[in-house]
């Protein structure tokens, strides 16, 4: 599957299992205005504490437990071991930055694997994730998972090989439809989908997963041909604090 086709159903496809959440800044009084399809609020108070000044929303498209797994290159249960300092990307089109954060999966069991990250006896992966902090600004995305430390996810994941989607050198991998594709771990054992699934399967467990895993090809995919689009960049402190302070002035 191509990246532009990945790509535009990530962002644009409208789906009965998700709508767009009411943005909230959650600052009173607070005129806002836009940013590069940022809400931008106020800027951090006296006593220097950080507030949420950029808000985005992002569509979760409703994939099936099968359209997951054609669309991963990763397929694995694993606990959120620890999370990384945000990092902030720019585009190699110039476009708008983004803040991002990595977040580190003790992967416990792999059900698919079309990459070589998993190969040399690793067991730790890295996903990375929209939103994150800065010095005074932070990017609160509305969809995206939260992952908290110690929480337990089946992860459906994907690899870009570019820079499509502020994608940036690394080793990291990106979640299936922004959070589609992050079920979290219940009780009893099983994973629970975070939309609603149009056959009725809101719970799935290992033997679901591999039943599943074991009907489709584990070639591996083109997800996106390496060199198509330029590498995103990762700005350095000096750049990230010059950025943070434009947002500020904006919001003023």
């Amino acid at each position: 599957m191509k990246a532009s086709s990945d790509l535009r159903t990530l962002r644009n496809v409208v789906v009965v299992c998700a709508v767009m959440l009411a943005v909230t800044v959650g600052i009173a009084a607070v005129s806002m205005g836009e940013r590069g399809g940022y809400m931008v609020g106020d800027a951090p108070d006296s006593t220097g504490k950080k507030v949420p000044v950029v808000t985005r929303s992002i569509l979760m498209p409703g994939y099936s437990l099968e359209e997951l797994a054609v669309r991963s290159d990763l397929i694995v249960s694993g606990t959120i071991a620890s999370r990384a300092d945000s990092v902030l990307i720019e585009p190699s089109d110039g476009g708008e930055p983004l803040f991002f954060t990595d977040v580190s999966v003790a992967v416990d069991d792999v059900f698919l694997d079309r990459t070589s990250l998993l190969t040399a006896g690793a067991d730790e992966l890295v996903v990375r994730t929209e939103g994150g902090e800065g010095e005074y600004v932070e990017m609160e995305v509305e969809g995206a998972p939260t992952f908290d430390e110690g929480s337990r996810y089946l992860l459906f994941l994907y690899r870009l090989n570019d820079g499509a989607y502020y994608n940036a050198v690394g080793d990291h991998c990106y979640v299936v439809g922004v959070s589609t594709g992050a079920w979290e771990a219940a009780r009893d054992g099983s994973f629970a989908s975070p939309c609603w699934q149009s056959d009725g399967r809101d719970h799935v467990t290992a033997a679901d997963v591999r039943a599943v895993v074991s009907a489709i090809s584990a070639e591996p995919r083109s997800v996106s041909p390496t060199g198509s689009v330029p590498f995103a960049r990762v700005l350095t402190g000096d750049e990230r604090r010059a950025y943070e302070q434009g947002v500020l002035a904006a919001a003023n």
